[in-house]
């Protein structure tokens, strides 16, 4: 080997030239080959993703919106402290062009939020400014204008723009206590201007851009809530930026009726509070939660009788409820008629027995008459001092006695076909009542079979309602709205009476329009619900004007705006050419009719575009043919007006506005079509063609999880939100209890894995993609060979066919292979109904695959259900050599989300580096070897 000085500088090393002309080849093919190998790496290397972190005092860059719906809490922040930012807000980037622009924004706040010290507004702004024709000697402008925040009419900060280029920027705003914390104020506006007259007479582009990312930070206190059921859905809903959360608290295994009860209230929420998130737990899970020390963090809607639901009593216990439960006390017992006659005398037989270990004194038995009744006799004498009522004193009753009496009623003529109530309630010497007997008489000219007597039993060792001094009639529904023990700041609804049938009353109540005399204060009394009228949906008007569709005239400021109308156009409907909008408005006389104009589209179509003149300005209208190739039945319908505004003079503050009027009018001409099939593309169609949803099925497992009845509160919240009708009651059904007479009248949707669902093992045969008798699997046939899921992966299916009992019914099924699955399937259904086609969802995590199996081959769905399952194995009949499936989507699939894998390593990365290194050492041996040959 040679020493470093030697082959550097020796007598024998070469001459500089020569080295430089041998090593330069060399050279070159090393760098060659590590050049090549650095590309190799890189070509299968996994792309790293970067993001932009913006901490809550740094700007963020333009290009990032943030579009968590939920609002988040800042860390550092105590929990008084909340942020939102206008993206989560809903608004998005904001351009204010010079001279003049203006941002407006509206913020709600939480019902019985009280702002205080600490809250401010944080705007994120960037600002750039170009001269026109000036020189680069010229001077810039020593102010480029104003940015004004005024909130609520009152400017709060005045910002001086004195740089030609703001970049990311940010400024602080603190918020006005007086105005926010207003009660007379329900909404607020902060509106951002950009100010800049001073520039008016100088040439030039300029423009401010207000960056989504700004925030409101929140510093508040929690005023009490108000407990009045005249406001419901308030406090459970508030229609602020915070979303509203529920969770139902039912029975461990909650009957049929509090099910249907549940699911109508749930119903009738997804109606009046669109964006509530609901959920679902048992009342033991509560109080093991409660017992543990975690206090659950939404409002709380408890379901069901206090025998069954525990955490009625508990709330009793605690001494919260303002209509109580009382411990009977001694036997009262009532006999009366079945049925009578308008204007037959009623007899009624109250027994009071004394079944303690002790002689009672000092009672008095009360007995409440029943509406359109008159006194004829009783028996011993009673007191008639307070009206409509009698009574009798009970002296004293012995150990074991017992005593009998008797009232004859009148009842009135006029009343007919109805129930008559009879209430007598024992009281105590303090008059607090003790126990209870609520009789039922039916009113009739019709004989019923149960014309007979009837009778009603009050035992000692039960319970009853009592609010006040007196007892609650035994079948009366009781609703109470009180401030959580546990949670001052949220708010407990119980729904709750004797029987199922009081239950289901009260349930009732609440899934009606909420606004009547009797629903006020912190209870309600349900005495009878009526049953819902047998009738026709009502067909959707021809004529409908904006106010019709929910909405007051609209007025768009500044250069451009825009205003969006949304309508249903019912799936069977097909617009003919006689549609059209009758736009109506009105506008500034000021604005430059050369570069104003006025833009109608439809579904993001353009359909019409007016110049604004002083013919438009007091009386504008503009009739516009609705093309029918753009319609979307079944689908919500989009008109957008857009408006753009320019004055002859920019430099002169004059607000631009356009007014659109709400006795704007559409004409939905159209002829009606048979649908000849059922699809997904257009659910809720038909579950939502009843406005009540009273010919909709919910069917469960007959035992249903906490989970599976928890998704049906969902998926009824949602219903309920497209029917949209005054009174909603859906109908529950825990397995096959229905009688083969009544499925003919019902959509239905059944829920929950196969094996647990008779209903679903009933009909599989029928389903788009059937499971294996027995179990929760699928598997599908090609030829002779069976392709089978990978044991325990989980797979979700949404399946829509006709109903087996009635072709004009539907049959939804949401089913899966697992639980976890099934919650998919629920999810998609409930919160992202658009992306199901077709009559079968395949569904896995977020990703939705929807197939039409009524145009495959045997072949073509099993082609399609591979293609959403790839790990889809096959099981091969001896006699048969399997051919491997095409995993490629076929034009009968559609994927809503495509999910991107790491590609594994090339097994050959390893030897390409190897014969790399090796190539490098060849290369480096041969130039020492020559350069020691050319010494020598």
């Amino acid at each position: 080997m040679f020493a470093l000085g030697e082959w550097r500088g020796g007598p024998l090393s070469m001459g500089r030239d020569e080295k430089m002309r041998f090593l330069r080849p060399v050279f070159l093919m090393g760098c060659f080959c590590l050049l090549f190998l650095a590309l190799a790496i890189l070509g299968v290397a996994p792309a790293s993703s970067q993001g932009v972190e913006i901490t809550p005092d740094a700007p963020p860059p333009t290009d990032v919106v943030q579009v968590t719906v939920t609002p988040t809490v800042s860390i550092e922040s105590p929990p008084s402290e909340f942020r939102v930012t206008l993206a989560e807000l809903g608004y998005g980037e904001r351009i204010l062009t010079s001279p003049h622009g203006t941002a407006e924004y509206t913020l709600r706040l939480p019902e019985g939020w009280e702002l205080r010290e600490g809250s401010f507004f944080r705007l994120y702004f960037s600002y750039t400014y170009n001269g026109i024709g000036i020189t680069d000697t010229q001077a810039l402008p020593s102010l480029f204008g104003d940015m004004i925040v005024v909130v609520d009419g009152e400017t709060q900060r005045v910002f001086p723009i004195e740089e030609p280029a703001l970049e990311k920027s940010r400024l602080r705003i603190n918020l006005p206590l007086s105005l926010l914390n207003d009660p007379a104020r329900s909404v607020h506006s902060i509106k951002v201007t950009l100010d800049a007259s001073s520039l008016c007479n100088v040439p030039h582009k300029a423009h401010l851009i207000i960056h989504p990312a700004s925030f409101f930070s929140l510093a508040y206190s929690q005023l009490p809530i108000i407990t009045d059921l005249a406001l419901y859905p308030r406090p459970f809903y508030q229609r602020a930026f915070e979303p509203d959360q529920v969770r139902f608290v039912l029975p461990a295994q909650p009957t049929e009726m509090e099910l249907a009860g549940a699911v109508a209230v749930a119903a009738k929420l997804g109606d009046l509070a669109p964006r509530m998130v609901i959920s679902g737990t048992t009342d033991l899970e509560l109080l093991d939660r409660l017992e543990a020390g975690e206090v659950p963090q939404e409002h709380l809607i408890v379901i069901g009788r206090p025998e069954s639901n525990e955490v009625i009593w508990k709330l009793n216990q605690l001494g919260v409820l303002p209509v109580s439960l009382q411990a009977r006390q001694l036997s009262l017992v009532g006999e009366g008629p079945a049925v009578v006659a308008p204007g037959d005398i009623l007899t009624y037989i109250l027994t009071l027995a004394n079944t303690s270990q002790d002689a009672v004194s000092s009672l008095s038995l009360v007995d409440t008459l029943p509406a359109y009744a008159q006194v004829v006799t009783c028996s011993p004498s009673c007191s008639e001092a307070v009206e409509g009522e009698v009574s009798w004193p009970v002296s004293s009753l012995g150990v074991g006695e017992a005593l009998s009496y008797t009232l004859e009623l009148r009842l009135s003529e006029v009343i007919t076909d109805s129930v008559v109530e009879n209430t007598a309630t024992l009281l105590d010497a303090a008059s607090n009542p003790i126990n209870v007997n609520t009789l039922t008489t039916a009113v009739s000219y019709t004989p019923l079979p149960e014309s007979g007597p009837s009778s009603s039993v009050s035992v000692e060792d039960g319970y009853f309602f009592s609010q006040g001094e007196r007892a609650v009639p035994e079948h009366d529904g009781i609703v109470q709205e009180i401030v959580s023990p546990w949670d001052q700041t949220r708010a407990i609804l119980i729904i709750t009476g004797l029987s199922d049938e009081a239950v289901y009353k009260a349930c009732r109540a609440m899934s009606s329009q909420s606004r009547f005399p009797g629903m006020k204060g912190p209870f309600a009394l349900v005495r009878e619900v009526h049953p819902l009228p047998e009738l026709p949906p009502e067909p959707q008007a021809t004529f409908l004007t904006f106010a019709d569709l929910g909405y007051s005239d609209k007025v768009l400021r500044g250069h451009s705006q825009e205003a969006d109308y949304y309508f249903d156009i019912p799936v069977g409907w097909r617009l003919t050419e006689a549609a059209y909008l009758d736009l109506r408005f009105n506008h500034s006389q000021l604005l430059n009719y050369d570069s104003s104009f006025l833009s109608v589209l439809f579904n993001n179509e353009p359909i019409a575009t007016i110049a604004l003149s002083d013919e438009t300005s007091l009386d504008g209208e503009l009739k516009v043919e609705l093309p029918p190739s753009q319609v979307r039945p079944g689908k919500s319908n989009r008109i957008s007006i857009q408006a753009g505004m320019r004055l002859f003079d920019e430099c002169v503050p004059v607000d631009t506005w356009l007014l659109v009027s709400s006795e704007s009018l559409l004409h939905l001409d159209h002829k009606e079509q048979d649908i000849g099939f059922l699809a997904l593309d257009f659910y809720p169609y038909p579950f939502d063609w009843r406005s009540d949803l009273a010919d909709v099925l919910f069917v469960l497992p007959p035992e249903p999880s906490p989970e599976e009845w928890g998704e049906t509160l969902q998926l009824g919240a949602a219903l309920g939100g497209a029917a949209g009708g005054p009174n909603l009651a859906p109908a529950v059904a825990l397995g096959n209890t229905r009688s083969e007479a009544e499925l003919g009248d019902y959509h239905f949707v059944a829920i929950g894995r196969p094996s647990r669902n008779p209903m679903l093992q009933q009909v599989n045969a029928q389903l788009p993609q059937p499971f294996q008798y027995g179990s929760d699997e699928i598997e599908q046939w090609i030829d002779d060979i069976v392709l089978r899921l990978p044991p325990g992966l989980s797979l979700g299916l949404v399946q829509l066919i006709p109903s087996p009992w009635n072709e004009a019914r539907a049959f939804l099924a949401v089913t899966g292979t697992t639980d976890e699955s099934v919650k998919w399937a629920m999810d998609v259904l409930a919160d992202r109904p658009w992306a199901l086609k077709g009559n079968l969802a395949l569904i896995r995590n977020d990703r939705v695959n929807t197939i039409d199996t009524r145009g495959l081959t045997s072949g073509g769905m099993a082609t399609a259900v591979a293609t959403a399952v790839p790990e889809m194995t096959s099981d091969v009949v001896p006699t048969v050599t399997p051919t491997p499936l095409p995993l490629s989507p076929t034009p009968d699939v559609s994927d809503s989300q495509y999910s991107s894998k790491q590609p594994d390593r090339p097994g050959w990365l390893i030897p390409l580096v190897g014969m790399t290194g090796l190539v490098v050492i060849a290369i480096l041996a041969v130039a020492f070897w020559r350069a020691k040959q050319r010494r020598v």
